[in-house]
């Protein structure tokens, strides 16, 4: 079963991504919560910053973070 976009909300999928009460605040405006796309359009406004980055980190831990982040980008 698919559960609501909103980060944090595990109620069922009822429309758009959203379940029944989180869909409903987005048709009146009024959702504040972030949403799993939401938080993916803000990471992708730091794409070039990432990359770059990533080509000048050297420890292996900040690497797999940034090529994660990368990854996660690119889906």
């Amino acid at each position: 079963m698919n559960k609501c976009k909103v980060i944090g909300c595990s109620d069922p999928l009822y429309c758009k991504g959203y379940c029944q009460r989180h869909y409903r605040q987005s048709q009146r405006g009024s959702l504040k919560e972030p949403t799993i796309d939401s938080l993916l359009d803000e990471l992708k406004s730091y794409e070039d910053t990432i990359h770059k980055a990533s080509s000048s980190v050297s420890h292996p831990t900040m690497k797999n973070l940034f090529v994660l982040l990368e990854s996660i980008i690119k889906y």
